[in-house]
This record gives C-alpha cells, structure tokens and sequence, in this order.
C-alpha cells in the first residue's frame, strides 16, 4: 500500500501496469467486486503483457469469476504456449468449476513445464485432500515449503488438510503462519479465521463468521458449509443442523472428512 501511494505520484493514473497492482490491492482488502471492476475496465490494455494478464487471471480467480480467470489466462496462452502460470491458474480454475480431471491435468502440465510451480501444487493438495488422500496432499505440501518457506497458499492448504483430518493443533500453526506471512480479506482469509476460532472452541463466533461468508458469497461454499455444521453440532442447534444438511445433500461428496 505504501509503494502504491508512493508510485501513484510519480506516474499517471490510468497506467494500466498500476491499475492492476491497484485492483489487486482492492481485492486482499476484501472488495472483490471493486477489483473485478477495476480489471475490466483496464483488461484490454494489458493483452500484450504475459505478466500482467497472468495477474489478472490471478485476481478474476481470487475474486470468484473462474470463467474470466480461464478465458485472461487463454489470451496468454496463445502468445506464451509454454508458460507455465498459465497451467497452473486454469488448473485452479477448473478445480473451482468442479472440472476435477481437468485441473489435476492442467496442474500437472504447469509442473512438467516448471517443477518448482508452487501454485499448480497446491491444485494439486487440493485434489488430493477432496479424495482423502491426506498423506499425499501433506507430503506435497511440505515439499512446497521445503522449496520456498514463505509461501503462504502452502501454509493456508497445508493447514486445511490438517483441519479437514481434525488436527487442529497443527492446523492452527499452519493459519497463524499464513495470517503472518498474508494479511488480506479474502474468502480463504475469512473462512481461516472462522477455523481459527473453532480451534479456541469459540464455536459461536466461528458460526457466526461461517454465516457471514456464505450470504456473502452467493453461492454454497462448500468449505464453508462443512465447518458451520461442526460448529453446530458443537453448539447443539440441531434445527439449523437439519436445515443445513438439507442443502449440503448435493454436495455431501466433495470432502472426505471425519
């Protein structure tokens, strides 16, 4: 934030390489719709710079529009066949279109490409943690840190395969690790600070924040929607448990958890 300010004076305001550092900025403080916003209305200025659509690609993802993040990232494809952040977001794309195959292949590639992708590999955990193979998903994870200690999307998926097994003592290192290393607003960000009171057993609060997040985002997030119903079950608010298993039943496959 402090560099921002610092360049906004120094360049004018409609440089498209400082309106995507800003739309990103918009988005880690919480305002998805803003950064979206931002990015299409500078999109078309950016189409020549690899770099800068791959970022752009990164926030449409963030930000929940799989669909732009997948067709952003195509445009660098045409142009750069060969780069592997390209992969590696339409990997994560599809996993959030449930397009499972698809983002296990799309990951892989990103890695053939360049075998120190940490993005693809945490595509990668998240496939393996949804099949329950959490030894596969924690191996792959620690090897990520092995490789770059800071990464914080190591640390946050790192954590939710420890929370998704009930390791919350592990798991909590992990959150704290990336709250340190990541201060943002983000639907993930959200969604580990709800665990993070579930942790404490400040199930109410936990519930709360879950509650929040899932008005918020429109649509059934399924993370989201498993941890509330721990929390009320911890809570014994057996009416809103049974209305949530109502809606979670079209989804009751997507984690293998305890």
């Amino acid at each position: 934030e402090a560099y921002l300010r610092e360049a906004q004076g120094k360049l004018p305001s409609n440089d498209p390489e400082m309106r995507i550092y800003k739309a990103y900025h918009i988005l880690l403080k919480g305002d998805a719709h803003g950064a979206t916003a931002e990015v299409r209305s500078g999109e078309k200025k950016c189409e020549k710079d690899p770099a800068l659509m791959l970022l752009i690609a990164e926030i449409f993802m963030t930000a929940g529009s799989y669909g732009e993040a997948n067709a952003s990232a195509r445009k660098v494809e045409r142009f750069c066949p060969e780069n592997d952040g390209v992969f590696a977001v339409l990997a994560h794309s599809f996993y959030a279109q449930e397009e499972y195959d698809s983002a296990g292949d799309a990951a892989r590639h990103a890695i053939e490409i360049n075998p120190l992708n940490a993005y693809a590999k945490t595509v990668l955990m998240k496939l393996a943690t949804r099949d329950g193979s959490y030894s596969i998903a924690e191996g792959i994870g620690v090897q990520i840190l092995a490789d770059c200690p800071e990464y914080s999307l190591a640390h946050a998926n790192l954590g939710d395969v420890y929370f998704n097994q009930g390791r919350y003592e592990v798991a909590g290192v992990e959150y704290e690790q990336t709250e340190q290393l990541m201060n943002a607003e983000t639907k993930g960000t959200r969604l580990r600070k709800a665990r993070m009171q579930f942790i404490k057993e400040d199930y109410k609060s936990a519930a709360n924040l879950l509650e929040e997040l899932i008005e918020s985002q429109h649509t059934y997030y399924d993370d989201a929607m498993c941890d509330l119903l721990l929390c009320y079950d911890k809570l014994g608010e057996e009416e809103k448990k049974e209305d949530l298993m109502e809606k979670m039943q079209m989804r009751r496959s997507f984690y293998h958890r305890p």
